[in-house]
């Protein structure tokens, strides 16, 4: 082996290894106005969307009243006000302000813009001055909340389809957030329309759970993990949260019949899937995350409504349920599927009741389950991706490969990258043994970003890195062809 290969299979190991000391997913600056800046790793931006706000604690001044918050995403831009809230408000997953004057601290809830990966923010008195303030970490829970509430909803497809909309309706009336787990090839044209209107009706998610729910092994796993998200993304306009630009983010994998395997781990690790549900019950937390497949493991939830799985149609034992996860200052999590409860379930006094006893509360956040994990990964120190860890060498400021799209692909994917300064570049695609398989380009470029395509035509399936140098810097990322 040449010295030159043994550097590239060394970069390229990087790329799917654990590593040691990971840089930090935020950053925060600031400045002698009194402003703060907080700035997310750009590679974690374009993977995961970050449209929802985050809850960063801001130390005020001891003896301070009637302040206002203010933000903005660009050096350039105008500030613009941030909504006021106070305890005694109901809000969940917008952008907005909490004074806790006795404790001497502001909970500000922003969410990342689409173009760029910092946010400023400052506190102004009455007469409009910034005042002293000092970040000191991300919430645990959106708004600084005691515990969180989400529900799961599983078996989306046209049979089911009007028990999905009667089940809804109820979930909504109560301000509950729903994930609702679609069998995507069963859906015709109706079904795909009535779950866009239930979206656009906003407190609902759309989450995968395979394109024919089958019982493993799968005949085709890429073709049910991969291509259940796809078709999600192709035949739904997701809401604003679930966005960034153009881009669109599928968080969850809902195993079908519960059962999963090592197959579909990895495919649900390549398709950046954050976390999958399976079914075990009396699950009150979060799952751990997993650095060599940079997702969480999957996870059960704490009750299923309704007479399946093993799930209860006790009204005590439900309650009892959620007020040990709430106790705990857990997640209390609940599955159901709408079909079973749509079967004279919904004229028992255990689900309504169950639903009264367990929402509008004020001190608890209500989520769908993939802005649930989107938040928790933002917040969880020992979670970091891997490729957002595998530069090597020093890089210029803002230097900037992204990662390929789509991917995984077939058989063509686009890479975008920025140059800050002008400098030879030279951008190659190697295969799993460090292969050389093609240079896209060799040459020296000035200052600006680009976009480069591969056809991978003729290429077997399977894992490539591409590997970019710039004036002796270098940077590898991965990426998975499927055929």
């Amino acid at each position: 082996m040449t010295i030159a290969r043994f550097v590239v299979l060394l970069e390229l190991m990087l790329c799917t290894a654990m590593y040691a000391q990971p840089a930090s997913k935020i950053s925060v600056h600031h400045n002698p106005n009194h402003e703060i800046s907080i700035a997310v790793n750009p590679q974690i931006h374009r993977d995961y969307g970050l449209a929802y706000p985050m809850t960063y604690q801001i130390a005020v001044p001891a003896g301070s009243s009637d302040l206002r918050a203010w933000r903005k995403h660009l050096e350039a831009e105008e500030w613009a006000p941030i909504t006021e809230k106070k305890p005694e408000d109901f809000f969940n997953g917008v952008e907005a302000v909490r004074f806790d004057y006795a404790n001497h601290l502001a909970y500000l809830s922003v969410a990342f813009g689409e173009t760029t990966d910092s946010i400023y923010i400052k506190i102004t008195n009455q007469t409009g001055q910034n005042v002293p303030v000092e970040y000191k970490n991300l919430s645990r829970y959106y708004d600084n909340r005691a515990a969180a509430v989400t529900v799961t909803a599983d078996d989306w497809h046209p049979y089911f389809d009007q028990q999905f909309l009667y089940a809804l309706n109820i979930f909504r009336k109560h301000n509950l957030w729903v994930s609702t787990a679609i069998v995507t090839e069963w859906c015709d044209a109706q079904t795909w329309q009535h779950i866009q209107t239930q979206l656009d009706s906003g407190y609902v998610e759309a989450i995968a759970h395979g394109r024919n729910h089958l019982h493993v092994p799968y005949p085709d796993p890429a073709y049910e993990v991969t291509g259940s998200k796809t078709d999600i993304i192709d035949n739904l306009k997701l809401p604003d949260l679930f966005r960034n630009g153009e881009q669109e983010y599928v968080y969850v994998w809902v195993a079908p019949y519960g059962e999963y395997n090592d197959e579909i781990d990895a495919l649900v690790s390549e398709n950046q899937y954050l976390v999958s549900r399976v079914v075990y019950f009396g699950e009150q937390g979060f799952s751990d995350w997993e650095s060599a497949r940079n997702k969480y493991a999957p996870i059960g939830v704490m009750r299923e409504m309704g007479p399946l799985w093993g799930g209860s149609d006790n009204l005590a034992d439900l309650n009892l349920a959620f007020d040990t996860a709430i106790a705990a200052q857990g997640v209390y999590h609940v599955m159901c599927h709408p079909h079973v409860l749509y079967d004279g379930q919904w004229s028992k006094p255990y689900t309504r009741e169950h639903l009264k006893h367990i929402s509008n509360r004020k001190n608890l956040w209500y989520v769908s389950m993939g802005h649930l994990y989107l938040y928790h990964f933002l917040q969880d120190k020992s979670a970091f991706p891997v490729s957002v860890a595998a530069t090597l060498g020093p890089l210029p400021l803002d230097f900037r490969l992204s990662q390929n799209y789509p991917n995984p692909f077939n058989p063509t994917t686009r890479i975008d990258y920025q140059l800050p300064q002008a400098g030879h570049v030279r951008l190659s695609i190697y295969d799993a043994l460090g292969q050389l398989v093609k240079n896209l380009i060799d040459q020296k470029q000035p200052v600006g970003t680009y976009s480069l395509e591969w056809k991978a035509v003729g290429k077997p399936s399977g894992a490539y890195f591409y590997r970019m140098q710039v004036n002796g810097a270098a940077m590898s990322r991965r990426m998975l062809l499927i055929k």
